[in-house]
């Protein structure tokens, strides 16, 4: 096993154990888990990620960590958009959508706002940087803490 995937298995563990409440943060910055469909094999797979709060829900980006190829999550939600989250200690059924043009722009803004170093990522990556919006499926909306951030 990789070293991130290790790390990643980990930091999912401390982060169900806790509810999402008690080590809510990376580096505080907010996570999330989520759990998309795998395209190829139909099995659940989880990756924590740093989000943005959003009125219409979570954004995330696929940065990888700056490396050339998208994350396999990415692909998984553009192969099924239906996906779940666990943030604050609750499971939201989410639909993620793909953004793009100026809805992109803005929402990069919000991202790197919160993790300046997606900046440095795009940049590495030599490649545009899949943004995607996590939009609750149900009456569930994020409850923010800082409504300045929108």
């Amino acid at each position: 096993m990789n070293d991130q995937k290790a790390y990643n298995l980990k930091l999912i563990e401390d982060f169900r154990a806790s509810r999402g409440v008690s080590d809510d943060s990376f580096a505080g910055r907010p996570l999330l888990l989520l759990t998309t469909t795998g395209a190829r094999t139909g099995q659940p797979r989880t990756v924590p990620l740093i989000y943005a709060e959003h009125p219409a829900g979570y954004v995330v980006t696929a940065s990888n960590w700056g490396q050339p190829h998208h994350p396999a999550w990415s692909g998984n939600l553009l192969a099924n958009p239906d996906a779940t989250v666990y943030v604050a200690g609750r499971n939201i059924p989410v639909r993620a959508r793909l953004v793009e043009g100026t809805e992109r722009r803005a929402l990069w803004s919000l991202v790197t706002a919160i993790w300046p170093a997606y900046d440095t990522y795009a940049t590495r990556s030599g490649r545009d940087i899949r943004v995607f919006l996590l939009e609750p499926r149900s009456s569930d909306r994020p409850q923010s803490t800082d409504k300045t951030s929108w």
